[in-house]
């Protein structure tokens, strides 16, 4: 089968992005043939990309960049369309070559600009290759170049929902809600990775006037080969730090950071102010530059290590990890917390840190306010107006300049998948507190899989997860508080990590087999192609999702 994924992005760093290079190889592993649509700088860097095409300036002739030998009958062809500078996202995010800016702050020119050089390019492959089905990834643009697909040669097409496009983008303009329906109105089917996902789309869709739809659940899947079990730390640490020093290119410097401490310590708002909404200098999709130093200076087999890794956004609820971060400290003295990721907004996770780490409670207050404004729940506040009433503010205050959080809470820029795998392994502890709908979480299932336990918000399409853990394991699991999204939220993170950490069963090696089994029985990227090629074979004409129309 020859199938066009429409992405539009790139191979690895978020999600979504990791969803469609692994469900592509799998795809070819099966023997068929995969063609992605995005705008990855280094296909060379996945050995499952066979070839890697660009356009030239209209989108009407491709011409290869690469080729290299793969498996016999499956294979992966990269299509790179010229789209000019602008790359319309639904996250704020950084793009090498590329401006980017949210699809809801976009004109409709310019998102049709987007749509239609996409599209050109889609179908110039395809009058070359005659794709079988296509497949597009989000609910934004991607389905409209397949509808134009399809409408022109028949080609059906299947529709793959990320939360982001919908929380981020669809709900935060009507501007956006004829385009959303163009490309959901012909889909043969709709893929959503949770149950969540798929009622949240649908209450979308009945607050914009339309009829619910059916969606087909498929969980994404985790890569067994990398995310497992690990051996002796020093070993996992000697690989980690191998492939750092194996990078031509690293992130944020040591001296970046102790500048920025210092701005905060001496609460000079100007300053501080132009560090937050300066673009960073540094390369933001890379490691940073003193990581090594980092690993070197952890004990890993005395310390425990409580680990973080997403996008440095609030949704993620990465201030609430920090605020939630010094008591913890304050009872368990020997805890490290590492916050792998990226983002535009890294400074001002940073910056609270700092002002905690300085005992600067005002300006604690001010980072807080800033990052959680416009938040219907700002759970940040209520955990500060909490101690603030109970008049314990400044004995918290002083806990946490007692906690070292240079120290002991640290940002380290992101990491690939097999560098995070090794961290995984050596962690004791992973945290996913989520205050904003997450479509399900994959990085828990993966920390899952390399046997350490995922706290993760019961709430969401998180919620998924952690019934699944608590319906196979639950006896291994401590006694704790529901961590839901309320004003509760950031005590019950603490106690919830504490009690984590101080349980001998979540160490245990039974617990630590029995977590990787979940993870991999449940969520497998074999299963995964196979559903969608179960879909694609079951629905092998252009559709129309009932009750929508323009």
């Amino acid at each position: 089968m020859r199938i066009a994924v429409i992405h539009g992005y790139l191979l690895s760093g978020t999600g979504s992005n990791i969803y469609v290079a692994n469900l592509a190889s799998s795809l070819a592993n099966r023997g068929h043939e995969v063609f992605v649509f995005c705008q990855e700088p280094e296909p060379h860097r996945f050995g499952f990309v066979n070839d890697c095409f660009d356009f030239d300036v209209d989108n009407k002739r491709f011409f290869r960049i690469f080729s290299s030998t793969g498996p016999d009958g499956g294979r992966v062809r990269l299509f790179r369309p010229r789209i000019g500078q602008l790359l319309p996202t639904y996250v704020l995010d950084d793009y090498v070559g590329f401006k980017t800016r949210e699809f809801h702050r976009l004109s409709q020119e310019k998102i049709a600009q987007y749509v239609n050089r996409t599209a050109t390019a889609v179908k110039t492959v395809h009058s070359v290759f005659d794709f079988d089905v296509a497949l597009a990834q989000h609910l934004i643009a991607s389905p409209a170049v397949a509808r134009r697909l399809s409408e022109e040669y028949g080609v059906p097409y299947h529709i793959t929902i990320h939360g982001s496009a919908l929380n981020y983008s669809a709900k935060q303009s009507t501007e956006l809600t004829p385009l959303v329906i163009y490309g959901l109105n012909k889909a043969a089917s709709i893929v959503v990775s949770s149950d969540f996902l798929g009622r949240q789309l649908n209450d979308y869709l009945v607050d914009i006037g339309h009829q619910e739809i059916a969606t087909h659940v498929i969980y994404p899947g985790v890569e067994e080969s990398i995310f497992k079990i690990g051996g002796h730390p020093h070993e996992l640490i000697a690989e980690l730090r191998h492939s750092l020093e194996s990078r031509k290119t690293l992130g944020k410097s040591l001296g970046s950071k102790e500048a920025l401490r210092v701005i905060v310590s001496t609460e000079n708002r100007q300053l501080l102010a132009e560090e937050l909404n300066s673009p960073p200098t540094y390369e933001r999709r890379a490691p940073d530059s003193d990581l090594i130093n980092v690993i070197d200076n952890i004990n890993w087999e005395t310390e425990q290590v409580v680990t973080f890794a997403g996008k440095y956004i609030v949704g993620k609820g990465l201030h609430a990890l920090v605020l939630a971060a010094p008591n913890v400290i304050c009872r368990s003295p020997n805890v490290r917390f590492l916050a792998i990721g990226f983002s535009d907004v890294r400074e001002h996770f940073e910056a609270l840190g700092a002002a905690l780490d300085a005992g600067k409670g005002e300006l604690v207050i001010e980072i807080v306010e800033e990052l959680e404004k416009g938040l219907e729940l700002q759970v940040g506040r209520e955990f500060i107006l909490d101690l603030m009433q109970k008049g314990t503010f400044e004995k918290y205050l002083q806990r946490a300049a007692e906690a070292d959080l240079s120290k002991r809470f640290i940002f380290t820029g992101p990491l690939d998948h097999f560098e995070l795998a090794k961290v995984f392994a050596v962690s004791d502890l992973f945290v996913a507190p989520s205050i904003f709908p997450e479509a399900f979480g994959m990085v828990a299932v993966e920390a899952l899989a390399t046997g350490i336990y995922p706290i993760v918000t019961e709430a969401f399409g998180m919620a998924e997860i952690a019934k699944n853990i608590r319906d196979r394991v639950g006896d291994f699991v401590p006694q704790h508080s529901k961590l839901i999204p309320d004003k509760n939220f950031i005590p019950v993170l603490s106690d919830y990590i504490l009690r984590c950490l101080d349980s001998p069963d979540l160490k245990d090696m039974r617990f630590k087999t029995a977590a990787h089994k979940i993870a991999v029985e449940l969520f497998n990227w074999d299963r995964v192609s196979v559903e969608y090629l179960k879909l694609f074979t079951r629905f092998q004409q252009p559709g129309r999702i009932g009750g929508l129309s323009i």
